[in-house]
Formats: C-alpha cells, sequence, structure tokens
C-alpha cells in the first residue's frame, strides 16, 4: 500500500513522454462528437433513458442495467446500434463517427480524459484501475490524493477538482452512498454503477423508502474518517458495514441480532409480536420485496383480527408505521374505529357509513341519546357484550357485523328484535326512522283492564307514579349513565 501511495504522490511531478500514443478521449473526442445526439438523448427524460451528456450517461445502461459501453468490449451496444446495416434512419453516422468511437472503447479502453497521472479507467466504475477501488486499496487514506487535489480536493482548477463529479467533495455521504431513497443505494465494494464505489445492496433503498434512517442499523460517523467507519486503528475498516441496531428496532425489549444477512429478534419485522400468521419475522437482507411485504410481519389480517380491512381502524399512513405506537383510527378508545369523538356508538360504522338507512348505524344514537324522552340513554352493554380492551375475546378476533344479546331475538334480515321486551309487540325497524314514539309500544292507554278507552294520559301517574308525573310526562333522574327511567326498565311500576 506504501508503495502505492508513493507512486501516486510521485506522479503529479512527472511529465508525459513525448512518444506516449495519444488515445481518443471523452472529453477530448467523444463528447463533442455525440453532441448532436443530446437533442433526443438529453434533458429530463432522455430517450431511451440513455443520457449522452456526460461521460457516466455514455457508459450507463439506458433501459436495463447493462452497460451501453463497456471497455475493450466490440459488441458494446452503442456501436452495434450504430452499425450501418442495424442503425434506422435516425442512428445513421459517418463511418468517421463509427471508426472514433469504436477506437475509444476497444483500443482507448473508454478513457475520460487524457492525464499523465492516471490510468485509463480511473473515471470508469466498471474497470480496475476506477479510483474508487484505487482508493479502497490505501485503506481509504485519502491524503495520497490531497497531493495532487489539494487538502480540500479542490485542486485549483476545474480539471483537477475532484468537485467536478463528487458535488460535495470526496469526504461527503453521498460519495459513497446514495442517499436518495428514489435511487439505488451502493454500498462501499467494488465498481457498480452508478458512479462511486459500490453495487446495488439488499434493502437499504426499501428502509429508507418508509423513513428509516442510517442510525436505524448503523452507528453514523461525526465524520467520515472517524474511528470505526471506513478506517480503524490507523488502517483501513474493511467491509462488511457494522450492524449495531437503534431504537426502532429494540422497541418493546426486542433484542435484535444480525448475522449471515438475516435480521433476528428485531421488533420492526414482528418477531416480538409473537403473531402466528406473519410470514417472515426473521428476514433476509437478499430476500427481496417480499420479505418486507403485508403479511410478512404480522397476518394479513393478524391471527387476533377478524377483518382483514386495516384501514378500518387504523389510518394508511406510512409515517406512524412502525412508530411503536398501535394508532386506532380518528381517535382513541373505542371511537376510534366507530363512531365520533362524541360517541363510540354510530355514525361512522366501521364501513364508513354515516346513514342511519345502513344496518352498521341504525338507531344507534337513539338509543344511547334518547332523544324521544321515552326512557334515559339505553348503554351498550343492554345489546352488545362490551370488551373491557381492544383485543378481549370475542371483539376484534370475531368478524363483522357484532353480535348482539340473544335475548333480544336481533333478525338481521327484517332488521327487527323479535323478542325484545322494551319495544313490546311494535317490532321498529333498526333503520326506518319514525316507528318509535308514545303508543308504539303499547296504546294509549293500552289494552285490557285495569285500563280503560277513554283513560287519559294524567291518569297514569295513579298506578304508575315513579314513572310518570300528573300530567303524563315521563319522569327521569340522573344515573351513572346519564338521565333515567324507572320506564321501560323491565319492571312495571306499581304502587
Amino acid at each position: 500500500m506504501a508503495t502505492l501511495a508513493a507512486g501516486l504522490g510521485a506522479a503529479c511531478s512527472q511529465e508525459r513522454s513525448p512518444a506516449a500514443p495519444t488515445c481518443v478521449t471523452w472529453q477530448g473526442d467523444v463528447a463533442p462528437l455525440l453532441d448532436p445526439c443530446t437533442t433526443c438523448h438529453g434533458g429530463a427524460r432522455p430517450e431511451a433513458n440513455y443520457d449522452l451528456r456526460t461521460y457516466l450517461g455514455a457508459l450507463g445502461g439506458g433501459r436495463d442495467e447493462v452497460p451501453d459501453v463497456i471497455a475493450g468490449e466490440p459488441s458494446s451496444r452503442l456501436l452495434t446500434q450504430l452499425e450501418p446495416a442495424r442503425a434506422d434512419e435516425v442512428h445513421q453516422v459517418p463511418s468517421s463517427t463509427l471508426a472514433t468511437l469504436r477506437r475509444w472503447i476497444v483500443d482507448c479502453d473508454v478513457a475520460a480524459l487524457e492525464t499523465p497521472l492516471h490510468a485509463r479507467g480511473v473515471l470508469d466504475p466498471s474497470s480496475a484501475q476506477f479510483h474508487g477501488v484505487t482508493v479502497a486499496g490505501l485503506g481509504w487514506d485519502l491524503g495520497a490524493c490531497a497531493r495532487c487535489h489539494g487538502e480540500r480536493f479542490d485542486g485549483g482548477t476545474a480539471a483537477s477538482s475532484c468537485e467536478t463529479c463528487h458535488a460535495g467533495g470526496p469526504t461527503a455521504c453521498e460519495t459513497c452512498h446514495a442517499l436518495d431513497p428514489q435511487r439505488a443505494p451502493r454500498g462501499t465494494q467494488g465498481g457498480q454503477r452508478p458512479y462511486g464505489v459500490g453495487a446495488l445492496d439488499g434493502a437499504h433503498a426499501r428502509h429508507a423508502a418508509v423513513g428509516l434512517d442510517c442510525a436505524a442499523c448503523h452507528q453514523v460517523p461525526e465524520a467520515w474518517d472517524s474511528e470505526g467507519h471506513v478506517r480503524r486503528a490507523g488502517g483501513g475498516d474493511p467491509a462488511p458495514a457494522e450492524v449495531s441496531f437503534g431504537d426502532a428496532a429494540r422497541r418493546g425489549g426486542a433484542s435484535p441480532s444480525y448475522a449471515e444477512r438475516r435480521c433476528t429478534g428485531v421488533y420492526c419485522h414482528g418477531e416480538t409480536l409473537l403473531d402466528g400468521g406473519a410470514a417472515i419475522t426473521r428476514p433476509s437482507w437478499d430476500g427481496g420485496a417480499a420479505h418486507g411485504a403485508c403479511g410478512s410481519c404480522h397476518g394479513a389480517p393478524p391471527a387476533t383480527h377478524a377483518d382483514d380491512r386495516c384501514d378500518v381502524c387504523h389510518p394508511p399512513s406510512a409515517a406512524v408505521h412502525l412508530d411503536g405506537v398501535t394508532t386506532i383510527g380518528a381517535g382513541s378508545g373505542c371511537s376510534g374505529c366507530h363512531g365520533d369523538a362524541s360517541s363510540p356508538a354510530p355514525p361512522r360504522d366501521l364501513s364508513g357509513a354515516t346513514a342511519t338507512t345502513a344496518p352498521g348505524v341504525g338507531a344507534h344514537r337513539a338509543h344511547l341519546d334518547g332523544p324521544q324522552r321515552l326512557r334515559g340513554p339505553v348503554p351498550c352493554r343492554e345489546c352488545h357484550r362490551v370488551p373491557a380492551t381492544i383485543d378481549a375475546p370475542g371483539h376484534i378476533d370475531s368478524p363483522a357485523p357484532a353480535e348482539v344479546t340473544a335475548a333480544l331475538g336481533w333478525d338481521r334480515g327484517s332488521g327487527t328484535c323479535q323478542t325484545a321486551w322494551c319495544h313490546g309487540p311494535g317490532r321498529p325497524h333498526w333503520t326506518v326512522r319514525g316507528e318509535v314514539g308514545c303508543g308504539a309500544c303499547h296504546g294509549i292507554p293500552p289494552l285490557g283492564a285495569p285500563h280503560t278507552p277513554g283513560m287519559p294520559l294524567s291518569s297514569c301517574a295513579t298506578c304508575h307514579p315513579r314513572s310518570v308525573d300528573a300530567l303524563g310526562n315521563i319522569l327521569f333522574v340522573s344515573g351513572p349513565d346519564g338521565p333515567t327511567s324507572e320506564h321501560i326498565n323491565g319492571l312495571v311500576d306499581l304502587p
């Protein structure tokens, strides 16, 4: 390594021999030659995704990952597409142009520029002579580069400035790592495209896309040369990067580990949820999208759920998924999934319906609020088994619709309670308004002794003094569930 570094330093003072052959280069010959092509192969959306405005664009894969230009390869796509026998009218070029391109690719190893200091492949990420490979071989000791390019790597001139290709300089994070989650991330080994030093690497992009930053899995260095980053104990720190899980992976008391490119015991992939329906709770880094798909961390639905409509109770938002908090609907408590901030009873029902003609809505509020003043509000427990917690048996683990107390004789088909005492023989329909009022459950007055046909409402208090007053108004008193009454309470009020 010392010999290589010394060689690079000594090269700064060397002059190219006058006898050295001049080669075709991108900078001096090919870029001007291809400039007319950039009308189509340039701009925001270059034709065939092939951008000829830059050196790396010309080398790049266009529509696929296969390089269009490969050093020393006469079958490079750029050449074969321009062969007179194959090229269409748009791609017919002078024979001299094709000859220059062939010489550049086959004989000159796609040299980027003419320089006495570096090999032809210094800027070609696919070349063993690529400068990133050289620097890696030096154990990431950038001192050798600084001898020619300056301490700030700006070289003093545009021709020798590292910032020509690396906007933030060679010590910026994005020089080696793609930080945009929409771009394929790069590791720090090899010489794969795009520029920089690294191969497409596992699930980096998928993690970044859901908002996880580098600190979720790695100790982020304060500076590029911090101990344990690319250098350790005065030398290069070899790959792979160390994995040291952050808070996201340790939520809920998880004890995460990483070995053989597989995560074990991480919170973020659901192993601590102990959901038997989960498909993959120990994902492989190279497992692809299936190892982080919905249903891999918890069942779809989870084993404790009967309803597979996640958005009914959990608002769709990537920002709050995997944050360690189970977010329930539009608010906390029962009204997160049904009802609203004023009441847990629909409207809204689990399907989002708000009209009383929907079975999930119906007369819920009429019972809970008691607007007809025939009795106090009917609490949820009168018709349903109210769960103590969200995951209590019989709640989310049973499919819709909600179960109704058997004694009421609820018939969903007709929308009526067949055996409910509270409506007498009236049998009002659940989704029809206006069927309930004084006289709907029993006559005014009721039929049969001791009632007589001409009996006025004011006489009801004679026999039912705790239910009505002398004017026939129903009496209410305060109770734990709101105003309550002895009217329609299951007992006949008699003195």
